[in-house]
């Protein structure tokens, strides 16, 4: 070892050098020598080149005591390798942390799978009618009431007189030609609630329900496929939204996915970072209750982009892009 005493002043040192606490230190030599090992790490982690002043952690921290070295190495320069030591530890946890984080994250599992399949990346989409206070259903949902008492009210435009508008006939069309898989929650599917049983219920639309393509439904009940007329298929997922999506991704050939609704099914593709477009058909209806999209979100976030506004009687039809 040798102690900071045996580091003797030299006093060959041109004019103008810096000294600190007696002992030779040129700054220039320093930055010159020891940026580019920290520059080196910040750009390639993982990298240490090694240094011949390094301090003695096992018995101190000081920079009193240093590693055999030669009798010019000062103070100043060992503190600057051993902050080099750190930031390498520190750049690669980060990065190691940051790329694990954001390697598993659904959008960019979503890319990452279509670049090595050769295919193209789907586009999932969330489109709901909603009142002008927020809720895309009523309150006191049932077989009687599917919509919840009023919420019928949010889809007279496309199920009353102003259906065949051009501007809704075209939003329809958007929702719903060309997809190749939709995600929707139990509710959306039907009134039975907890276990199945003998239930033979095949959901709102009768033998030949509007989607033509497989159909994947959020539930905590275990449920068969059940086939229907017309392409579609209902597929009964129990673990969880990420995992549907996994699944209607297969299933989709890189069409479109639609997230159908309801309202939970809608909050958990979003908080997941699933939905890439948000279209919103705003009815001048105040249902004062009942089940809103947007509960539970933080303050701006989602962040969203209008891309899109379109208006026909009664309604008013915004598209959102989903800011990432």
């Amino acid at each position: 070892m040798i102690a900071r005493g045996d580091l003797k002043p030299r006093n060959d040192i041109p004019p103008g050098k810096p000294r600190r606490n007696g002992y030779v230190e040129s700054f220039d030599s320093c930055i010159r020598d020891e940026c580019p090992l920290l520059l080196s790490t910040l750009l390639v982690p993982g990298t240490r080149p090694r240094c011949r002043h390094r301090l003695d952690t096992t018995t101190s921290t000081s920079p009193r005591t240093l590693i055999a070295g030669p009798p010019t190495a000062s103070p100043l320069r060992c503190h600057l390798y051993r902050t080099h030591e750190r930031l390498s530890f520190a750049v690669d946890q980060f990065t190691g942390s940051v790329a694990m984080n954001f390697s598993s994250h659904p959008s960019l599992l979503r890319c990452n799978r279509a670049q090595r399949d050769g295919g193209d990346v789907s586009r999932t989409t969330l489109s709901m009618s909603i009142s002008a206070d927020g809720y895309v259903a009523g309150p006191g949902q049932c077989e009687e009431q599917p919509l919840g008492v009023g919420g019928g009210a949010l889809h007279h435009w496309h199920l009353g007189s102003a259906k065949n508008h051009p501007v809704n006939r075209q939003v329809v069309s958007d929702m719903m030609d060309g997809m190749g898989a939709t995600i929707m929650g139990r509710n959306m599917f039907g009134p039975i609630r907890g276990e199945w049983d003998d239930s033979d219920w095949k959901g709102w639309w009768g033998d030949t329900p509007p989607y033509h393509c497989p159909v994947f439904v959020l539930t905590h009940y275990p449920h068969h496929p059940i086939e229907m007329e017309g392409g579609t298929t209902f597929h009964f997922v129990t673990d969880g939204i990420e995992s549907a999506y996994a699944q209607a991704e297969a299933a989709s050939g890189g069409r479109s996915i639609s997230i159908a609704g309801g309202a939970s099914c809608a909050r958990q593709a979003i908080a997941a970072g699933l939905v890439d477009e948000i279209d919103l058909q705003i009815n001048p209806v105040i249902l004062g209750s009942g089940e809103r999209l947007f509960d539970g979100f933080e303050a701006g976030k989602p962040a969203l982009e209008l891309v899109r506004v379109l208006e026909a009687p009664g309604v008013a039809h915004l598209r959102y892009r989903v800011v990432r």
